[in-house]
């Protein structure tokens, strides 16, 4: 894909003009709570999940934080028994799921400013979590990217892409029963407009994925086909809210808060955000973000196969069916809870 242009149009959006955005955006939000009114039945979580009381947008984990999550000591017991996402990239030249500390810089991506162009392309649940959130049917899918980057006067910006994905018996893949898998309205990033999109500049990226289970019929499902709305598709709903500034992010994620009271959800892989650099030159981040297809999945899975380099041991994305399964080395399929993503960078031209 060809460089994009940033128009002239774009270049007109003020800092005030999405500062009252965001505001709006963030009375909307409260809207939504008091129209909803009643309070809906908590869900029971099972064991290693549990309600969610807080959405993670806004925050990122730090260096410290990161090196315990992706470089845990052997024999290393994680205390949070909630389920988090870990990010692998996936290297299709030595067939390996790398650590993202392990990353080599992408020849392609030079000094510039990309922009993200983000396809869901699979959930997955392991069998427990299948019969303890998805297999009666009353909880749809809640998939959530979380990017951050700067303005070009060095403001912080962040930007929440919420999917609803509609949970139907249908959705499971025939092959395999607890995969989910997604070809139709899964690219969240289409849904901003062209002065809105997601662009990371200054070589770095913050990048947060993560899924929750919503109740069906819930003010979530309504939420999230307010702006864009799909027919008989599995991806009933995206919810696209750009260009946060930092004092703007807390007010949206307020109110999103706010909605966990009347209508909880459950978290199935949680999480902060992570960062990332993207060429040589940038030292603020220890991660290394490459274009391409990345797998977050749950950290308890990831600590206990991870080899001596922290890379995934004997774990495979298989590519060619389509289905995008992570399989062991007899091709058997891996019984945890993951997501598949292609990630892809495009380089913006200034006009």
């Amino acid at each position: 894909m060809g460089p994009t242009t940033a128009s002239n149009q774009s270049k007109r959006h003020t800092r005030g003009e999405f500062f009252s955005s965001a505001t709006g955006l963030a009375a909307m939000l409260g809207s939504a709570a008091s129209a909803n009114g009643q309070q809906v039945p908590a869900p029971e979580p099972g064991e290693g999940l549990r309600l969610l009381s807080q959405f993670p947008f806004g925050k990122t984990y730090s260096s410290e934080e990161v090196q315990r999550l992706l470089r845990p000591p052997r024999g290393f017991q994680q205390a949070n028994t909630a389920r988090v996402g870990l990010p692998f990239w996936w290297d299709r030249e030595t067939k390996m799921l790398v650590n993202p500390f392990n990353n080599h810089f992408d020849s392609s991506i030079k000094p510039g400013d990309y922009k993200l162009d983000a396809t869901v392309l699979n959930f997955r649940a392991s069998r427990e979590e299948l019969g303890d959130v998805w297999e009666r049917m009353d909880n749809n899918c809640q998939l959530n990217i979380n990017p951050k980057s700067v303005s070009s006067e060095g403001d912080r910006l962040e930007w929440i892409l919420m999917t609803g994905i509609n949970v139907a018996q249908s959705l499971f893949s025939a092959r395999d029963g607890q995969l989910a898998t997604l070809t139709q309205n899964n690219k969240p990033t289409e849904a901003l407009q062209k002065s809105e999109a997601v662009v990371f500049k200054k070589g770095n990226c913050t990048l947060g994925i993560t899924i929750n289970a919503q109740r069906k019929k819930s003010v979530w499902d309504i939420l999230l086909s307010t702006v864009k709305k799909f027919a008989g598709s599995a991806v009933f709903g995206v919810l696209p809210i750009p260009k946060l500034y930092q004092t703007a992010i807390q007010s949206v994620t307020a109110a999103l808060d706010q909605l966990t009271t009347q209508s909880r959800v459950i978290q199935v892989l949680g999480g902060r955000s992570y960062e990332y650099r993207l060429y040589e030159g940038t030292t603020k981040a220890d991660l290394v973000f490459r274009p391409g297809h990345w797998v977050v999945l749950d950290s308890e899975f990831a600590a206990a196969h991870m080899d001596r380099d922290r890379n995934l041991a004997g774990v495979y994305l298989d590519i060619p069916g389509l289905l995008y399964q992570l399989k062991d080395a007899n091709g058997q399929r891996v019984d945890t809870t993951y997501t598949v993503l292609d990630l892809k960078l495009d380089p913006v031209t200034n006009t």
